[in-house]
């Protein structure tokens, strides 16, 4: 533990009280997070958190061996940026998410995820379809499978997203369970994907790109057999500062 008080001092160039402050102040939001997550029964991005903390302790032991100027530089960038977080995501866990003006912790973190995580309501976005018709059963299946008379192309690059508010993380869990099991790519399924206010109130399936309108479709009618009595709305971001170069990106954003 002397290592580490000694690598935060030498790094931020601070003394012992103002070392035990930050810690301190580290600790206190890392319990405030997992007491309110666990109570919201989601603990994701307490995790996340910790094992980021963790990181941050390793870097600043070897920022220890760089010259002054370029310690402190580095040292203190990095320590404001997990601040700024950290700060977000206890006020986000004391609020059960609800901060409006503040990207979702969780989205901030797992930065690959979830192109449009600042969209908070459909009205945000350029073009909303409307409800895909539930298909009969064993009609939807994933890329690369005729669906209901359309030949998709299979895209290596296929990734789809979950963003949901409201559900348990072990339903959301086994709804990615049902989709991977009819072929589609759910990336994070074995979480559960990603739990953020934002998708409260919503039922869609987003693509990001012209040529995923009708994978969009079919996995909005794919949503609608694993979660039987959902209609999911089939919103096009493909021309929104959203939008993709590349075709093979789908979000579900769903919600009770």
């Amino acid at each position: 533990m002397e290592s580490v008080f000694k690598a935060i001092e030498t790094s931020l160039g601070i003394n012992r009280p103002a070392t035990v402050l930050t810690i301190g102040g580290f600790v206190v939001m890392a319990a405030v997070i997992g007491v309110m997550q666990l109570i919201d029964d989601d603990t994701l991005t307490f995790w996340q958190l910790l094992v980021g903390l963790l990181g941050l302790i390793v870097i600043m032991m070897v920022l220890t061996q760089l010259p002054l100027m370029a310690r402190r530089v580095i040292a203190w960038v990095l320590t404001a940026c997990f601040s700024f977080v950290a700060i977000t995501a206890t006020g986000q866990a004391i609020t059960f998410n609800a901060c409006p003006r503040l990207a979702s912790a969780t989205c901030i973190l797992s930065f690959h995820m979830a192109a449009s995580c600042t969209i908070s309501r459909p009205g945000a976005t350029e073009a909303v379809t409307g409800a895909v018709a539930s298909p009969a059963p064993g009609q939807i299946f994933a890329a690369g499978v005729m669906v209901t008379g359309i030949a998709f192309v299979q895209a290596t690059d296929e990734r789809v997203f979950i963003q949901f508010a409201g559900y348990k993380r072990d339903w959301v869990v086994d709804v990615a369970e049902k989709l991977a099991a009819a072929g589609w790519r759910v990336e994070g399924g074995d979480r559960g994907g990603e739990r953020i206010a934002a998708a409260a109130g919503l039922n869609e399936v987003r693509y990001f790109n012209p040529a995923d309108a009708d994978r969009a479709k079919a996995l909005a009618d794919a949503l609608a057999i694993a979660v039987p009595g959902t209609t999911a709305s089939v919103v096009d971001l493909s021309q929104s500062k959203y939008g993709q170069a590349a075709p093979g990106l789908l979000e579900i954003w769903i919600s009770q």
